[in-house]
């Protein structure tokens, strides 16, 4: 079964950006659902919530990303 971590960060954000950047990695686009990204790949989407959320598609951000809790989070929005 494979572990789950999305990166949160609670901070208000405009859906009509066109990229984030966390640490090296560059993800293109706001997804509306982690279907439009395959299987394993990094994708940025609105919560629930409301708020900005990187993860992977059936996968870890967190681990991928190599970032842990407490961790400071740099975001580039474009």
């Amino acid at each position: 079964s494979p572990a789950f971590g999305s990166v949160r960060k609670p901070q208000r954000f405009n859906a009509s950006a066109s990229a984030c950047k966390i640490g090296s990695a560059q993800i293109a686009g706001v997804s509306r659902t982690y279907a439009q990204v395959g299987q394993g790949e990094l994708v940025t989407l609105i919560g629930s919530s409301g708020f900005l959320e990187i993860s992977i598609n059936h996968g870890s951000a967190a681990e991928r990303l190599g970032v842990h809790l407490g961790d400071a989070v740099e975001l580039a929005i474009e």
